[in-house]
């Protein structure tokens, strides 16, 4: 079987086996079925050309609405939507009985449209011709018709007598404001005039308005025989006369008995005693307070000579009680102790003046007057020999074949280098000087590291770094110190040394020593040793560093061991081993603030000084 591609054009040339050539000419089929198009829809018509159909869905089953303009109607979306044209629907075309909320904006309801229903002309000018509420309304007359016609009565404003028939009353008033009667063709009668109706009756319009009750003449029988003037219960009162079994107690009545005073007699205790200890003291708790009491002022009491009975007292009497009392425990103002009391209240064997204005002075003749020291008793090398504890007295250094001990309170002048000192220095502003004498510190120098914000200042021994061996003995270093007003910190960056060691601007590679700084141990104060320039020993004090305060810093180096001890203000405050000894290395004074950052100059104080070695 041969198959041929008709939707192409051309020859095609066969060759049979047993030789020739056939050849076809293939034309396409110019009219197909379209491509495309889904499983369930069909083809329809897409325009009136010949051949021009298209995929489309079926509607209404086999028979669908195809989409497009039907007339009125218009069919889209494969025939699911179908489109009313506007205007298609007429008048005709709707019913009765639309709902009201169709119409307009849909706020008014069918009850409402429906009132519309029975309006013969504009609903506007109708109500325009009405009164508006409050406005008076004149009228020709006004009848008021009772039951079948009888009991009329007829209300007019007029010259003339109106027209009054029989079981017809009439009432009017006329041109000048008076008010008449007439009935059943009677003559009439003025009953009002015009004066009464603007004065008496507007003037008890607040009293007509008020009047809940009719008053009737069995009501008024009671009240002729009355001459009262209180409130009268008109139901209750007998009608010939005030006769009642408590006439005698109404006769003596002379106020009126009010809702105020029965809310206060309700607000009383039944039985109420006013003496009651309860009553006395709500009473007097509830009283208004007075700073000062003068002598007419009266105070209560209970009298327990007279059966405990309440009375009062005044302040008058309550002081003069007082002051008898009281003169026989205290002298009298205004007047001198006798030598008597002198002796027994100051010494024995005073003066036997009585009474004397000079007894006292008598007595103390001669006594020790308060000792001032550097006035009235001697103070050694500046020390004061008043108050508690030992008295250190700064003979320089001292040397013993077991041991060595130095110690200085700094009583020195500005020229600190004739005292066996020297300073080290870097930075303008930067050095050392004496300072003036402060409580409980009478000799106190100080370093400074200047503004320069690498500068040091650094307190050395003449002999500097080369002043003992370190490993000669046990030690025992102890200073008074005060850092600057303001601690370390990022901006003014600054480390304090207080011990021995071998630099006078660093940790240096021997040593033991203080050491101060905010970003070490959280600011506290930090021992350090050191050996051949590495910590061997570091002891976080826990004692935080506290600007421009005294503070007492000791330690204790261990011969051989070299085991420290550290302390703070006389209290231990930790200890430790090195993980290697100092060995035969000379160490000097440290006594140093470097600065590292800022341009605040900072000091550094030290008070007092001891060193020793034992060998």
């Amino acid at each position: 079987m041969i198959t041929f591609d008709i939707t192409v054009s051309g020859n095609v040339e066969i060759s049979p086996a047993n030789g020739g050539t056939v050849t076809f000419q293939i034309e396409p089929i110019a009219h197909s079925v379209p491509a495309g198009g889904t499983s369930g829809q069909v083809l329809a018509k897409a325009s009136g050309d010949d051949y021009d159909v298209e995929w489309v869905n079926q509607t209404g089953g086999s028979g669908g609405v195809s989409d497009g303009d039907k007339g009125d109607i218009t069919v889209s979306g494969g025939g699911a939507t179908w489109t009313i044209d506007n205007g298609a629907v007429t008048n005709a075309k709707v019913g009765t009985g639309i709902d009201a909320a169709k119409i307009a904006d849909g706020s008014v309801s069918n009850a409402e449209f429906q009132y519309l229903n029975g309006v013969t002309s504009a609903i506007q000018t109708q109500l325009d011709n009405k009164a508006d509420e409050g406005t008076a309304v004149a009228f020709t007359s006004v009848n008021i018709n009772g039951t079948g016609g009888n009991g009329h009565i007829h209300l007019k404003h007029q010259s003339g007598d109106p027209n009054v028939s029989a079981s017809n009353t009439a009432i009017w008033a006329d041109n000048a404001g008076d008010l008449y009667a007439k009935n059943d063709g009677n003559p009439k009668a003025k009953v009002l005039t015009a004066d009464a109706i603007g004065s008496t009756v507007q003037g008890y319009s607040s009293v007509l308005a008020n009047t809940t009750a009719s008053f009737t003449t069995t009501d008024e029988g009671k009240l002729d025989n009355i001459t009262i003037t209180q409130a009268v219960n008109l139901d209750t009162l007998e009608t010939d006369s005030h006769t009642h079994s408590n006439k005698a107690v109404l006769d003596a009545t002379t106020a009126s008995f009010t809702t105020a005073d029965e809310t206060k007699l309700d607000g009383i205790e039944a039985l109420a005693d006013v003496t009651d200890a309860g009553n006395v003291g709500s009473s007097i708790d509830g009283a208004t307070a007075k700073t000062t009491p003068v002598d007419a002022d009266t105070m209560p009491l209970i009298d327990s000579a007279a059966s405990n009975v309440l009375k009062k007292v005044t302040w008058a009497n309550i002081k003069a009680t007082l002051k008898t009392y009281f003169d026989t425990l205290y002298q009298a103002a205004g007047t001198y102790l006798t030598s008597a009391n002198i002796t027994q209240t100051i010494t024995n064997g005073v003066t036997d003046k009585a009474p004397s204005e000079d007894a006292v002075f008598d007595a103390l003749a001669g006594k020790q007057a308060t000792l001032v020291s550097g006035t009235n008793i001697k103070s050694v090398n500046g020390n004061s020999l008043l108050g508690s504890g030992d008295l250190t007295i700064d003979v320089g250094g001292y040397y013993d074949p077991a041991y060595w001990e130095y110690y200085d309170h700094f009583h020195h002048t500005a020229n600190i280098s004739g005292y066996n000192y020297t300073i080290s220095n870097s930075g303008t502003g930067s050095g050392g000087a004496s300072q003036a004498s402060e409580a409980d510190h009478p000799g106190v120098w100080r370093v400074s590291c200047g503004t320069t914000s690498t500068g040091f200042a650094n307190l050395n021994h003449v002999q500097s770094t080369s002043w003992f061996y370190f490993n000669d003995g046990a030690i025992v270093f102890e200073a008074w110190v005060k850092l600057p007003t303001t601690l370390s910190d990022g901006t003014d960056n600054y480390i304090v040394r207080c011990g021995l060691g071998q630099s006078t601007s660093g940790d240096g590679n021997n040593g033991a020593f203080f050491k101060y700084n905010h970003a070490l141990n959280g600011g506290d104060w930090t021992f350090v040793m050191r050996a051949a320039g590495a910590d061997v020993l570091s002891i976080d004090t826990n004692t935080a560093a506290a600007a421009n305060t005294w503070v007492r810093l000791k330690f204790t180096i261990a011969a051989s061991t070299q085991v420290a001890e550290v302390f703070i203000n006389g209290t231990s405050v930790g200890s430790g081993t090195p993980s290697s000894t100092i060995g035969s290395q000379l160490v000097g004074l440290m006594f140093q603030v470097v600065k590292s950052a800022g341009t605040t100059t900072e000091h550094f104080y030290i008070d007092s000084l001891y060193i020793k070695q034992t060998f």
